[in-house]
């Protein structure tokens, strides 16, 4: 961890120093070399599925509104990645002036601002989808965009003040690591818990034990169907991002902990949260492209398969009660 000083404030900067990048590690290089090619990877992708976004409607407008401005926040932050490589290569020389030390300060405020708001991302789309089931009966006819007008600022405004409290020495590492920790678990069972919540409303009404008070309509069904959907295609993501983040974290606090005084082992841990950051990123962006199928991973979507032989339309060999089957499966389409 590199430390300056510009005015009377001492700010710490998580970068590798010239001279601890060893030229000859070859090992720090490859990881190096990897992360480049996975951040080229995710800059492919997270642009396409930008532009998808604005044509799908599998998902709702506030949903897409929110990924959109997580996706977009990717761009900044590989441009503030380029820099400090360069810097780290010896490229960009640090003289200890002011303008260098801006520089350098504003890339690695960068960083850690979209890497923050990579992880509050998801309580995020958790205050979307719990919006999403209380105003059940009509979510997809009125839009509501004050509900992402009103996330989208709050995390970005959360993510700029604990990256600041983080570069100037306000926080714990190891303390960040557990209360990531427990953020995460916290919202797996959240997210659990409004999944299994839509999942029994909709076997109450498929089952007709509608209490009175509850009005029936296919819209609602529909709407907790598509519910249910999303909620699985958020729950695939938050598994290999959470696990994904949970580990950079954890390489992220040997860098600035254990391995501070071995020059051998800290680069290589540093290169290591970066690519977990990335892989995060970029994993966040592939369940969505999947989800539209524009990218064919079939193992990321077995709901896909599951829909497919609940909803798959059958053959009617009998007359008797063909109505009722094929109204049935109008239902089911609707």
């Amino acid at each position: 961890m590199l430390v300056i000083t510009i005015g009377k404030q001492e700010i710490f900067l998580m970068i590798v120093c010239p001279e601890v990048a060893d030229p000859k590690d070859a090992i720090y290089w490859i990881l190096l070399i990897i992360e480049s090619l996975i951040t080229c990877l995710a800059l492919v992708h997270i642009t396409r599925l930008i532009r998808v976004f604005g044509k799908t409607s599998l998902f709702h407008k506030n949903l897409v509104r929110i990924s959109q401005a997580l996706l977009i926040i990717f761009y900044p932050t590989v441009i503030a990645r380029v820099i400090i490589a360069f810097y780290e290569a010896g490229v960009l020389a640090h003289d200890g002036s002011y303008l260098s030390n801006i520089l350098i300060s504003c890339a690695c405020l960068v960083r850690l601002w979209t890497t923050n708001s990579m992880v509050s991302y998801f309580p995020s789309v958790i205050i979307e989808r719990l919006f999403a089931s209380k105003y059940i009966m009509d979510y997809e006819k009125l839009p509501r965009p004050w509900i992402c007008r009103i996330v989208i600022p709050f995390v970005c405004v959360t993510s700029i003040f604990t990256s600041t409290s983080e570069m100037l020495g306000y926080s714990n590492n190891v303390a960040g690591l557990i209360l990531i920790s427990i953020f995460f678990l916290i919202y797996c069972t959240t997210c659990i818990t409004l999944f299994r919540r839509d999942s029994a409303k909709l076997r109450v009404m498929n089952r007709n034990l509608v209490q009175k008070k509850v009005i029936y309509t296919l819209s609602t069904k529909f709407q907790l169907k598509e519910n249910i959907k999303v909620m699985k295609i958020l729950m695939h993501q938050t598994i290999v991002v959470a696990v994904n983040t949970v580990i950079g974290c954890l390489f992220f606090t040997l860098t600035t902990t254990v391995l501070v005084n071995h020059p051998q082992w800290n680069p290589i841990a540093y290169v290591l949260s970066n690519i977990s950051f990335t892989v995060s990123f970029y994993l966040i962006a592939l369940v969505y492209m999947v989800a539209l199928d524009e990218v064919r991973i079939h193992f990321l979507l077995p709901w896909n398969w599951k829909a497919q032989k609940v909803h798959g339309i059958q053959p009617i060999n009998e007359h008797r009660g063909a109505s009722n089957v094929y109204f049935e499966q109008l239902t089911n389409a609707w």
